[in-house]
């Protein structure tokens, strides 16, 4: 019988939380396939702050009247949310098993009806990939819920993307392993790199949206660092521009008049993006991690604590204090050696698909 399997997740907010989907959807096909795909979007615009209940329209009284009206007041009022995903009144019986894609964002506020329903309705949960935030060094158990702390125990498997969120889940059998972005793009789709010929730069900006922005010292690094990229390596390689969100679009027309710019708002789009460079150089983690996925050879410039994540992604890592000649010396170093780098991204995702595979295999057995 055909699975029903509930991820936690984002849709149209962060684009990386749909590459770190994509993954972990491409690592259960392999176990069930066919399986139907139900997420919880934890898309702020749909679930909101922590005192968003005091706001007298979207409270539960109201968000459960709103299911039943199909007037005109449910749009007025917005009242409930409407979007294709699991709702707070939803029936939860008919899933099969719960899944934590990834992100930091594995606890807290806006997932909290979901870990209610986990436990309700005892539905087996894995976690895949989850990471700290980017003002965390660790994490007490002592800071979640009785219900968090709960779900954790009963998982099936937990796997961490940063050593020192393994270390502080460690009393409930957490593993550290990378990212499952870097399964975003299916085993075997991977990109044959003999030359590298073009060369992408993701871009940010301080005007995004929180989350998807940059302070205005990495802004600032980035844009200089670039513009300094161009002028050395335009005449020997081909050079564009990825943007992960619509809010950079139009800071990067005008930072960098007449470049191509990539941008698509669905986050599948960007398996066939990034396959355009042979080398990515950027801020954005699961950007360089969808460019892992394709073999494709990452230089990150780390900006926050969740730096650590890239290492599963073997990206080569820069910071504000690196020297352009530095940079410069890692790009020639990169694309003299990408050969050798290509298939090594391509043999360390065939042993990170094996290894998470086998655990999955291993603790989903009895999950009918």
């Amino acid at each position: 019988m055909r699975k029903n399997i509930l991820f936690s997740t984002t849709r149209q907010w962060n684009p990386g939380d749909e590459f770190i989907l994509l993954g972990c959807i491409n690592l259960l096909k392999e176990l069930y396939p066919g399986f139907n795909p139900v997420i919880y979007n934890r898309n702020p615009a749909i679930r909101q702050e922590k005192y968003s209940n005091l706001n007298f329209f979207r409270n539960t009284f109201w968000e459960r009247v709103s299911c039943k009206s199909k007037g005109l007041s449910d749009a007025f009022l917005r009242m409930g949310f409407f979007d294709n995903s699991f709702k707070d009144n939803t029936d939860a019986s008919f899933l099969d098993l719960a899944v934590f894609a990834g992100s930091p964002e594995w606890y807290g506020y806006r997932n909290a009806k979901l870990y209610d329903v986990i436990n309700r309705y005892n539905i087996p949960a894995v976690y895949l990939g989850i990471g700290l935030r980017a003002d965390q060094q660790n994490l007490n158990l002592s800071e979640l819920k009785a219900v968090e702390i709960q779900t954790l125990k009963n998982a099936k498997l937990i796997i961490t993307r940063d050593t020192n969120l393994a270390k502080s889940l460690n009393a409930v059998n957490a593993v550290q392993m990378p990212c499952p972005a870097l399964f975003s793009v299916s085993l075997g789709k991977e990109k044959e790199i003999k030359k590298v010929k073009k060369i992408g730069l993701i871009y940010g900006c301080p005007q995004a949206s929180p989350c998807n922005n940059i302070s205005r010292e990495t802004y600032t690094f980035l844009i200089s660092l670039y513009k300094q990229i161009i002028k050395q390596y335009s005449k020997e390689y081909e050079i564009g521009l990825v943007c992960h969100y619509i809010d950079e679009m139009p800071s990067a027309a005008r930072d960098f008049p007449g470049m191509d710019i990539s941008y698509s708002y669905d986050a599948k789009d960007y398996r066939e993006i990034f396959s355009r460079f042979d080398l990515v150089i950027g801020h954005r983690i699961h950007g360089i991690g969808m460019s892992a996925s394709l073999a494709i050879p990452g230089i990150a410039l780390a900006h926050d604590l969740r730096a650590d994540t890239l290492n599963g992604f073997k990206a080569k890592i820069i910071n504000k204090n690196t020297s352009v000649q530095d940079i410069f010396n890692l790009i020639d170093k990169t694309t003299a050696d990408i050969i050798d780098e290509n298939e090594l991204l391509k043999k360390h995702k065939q042993n990170a698909w094996e290894k998470y595979i086998a655990l999955l295999k291993e603790r989903l057995a009895q999950v009918k």
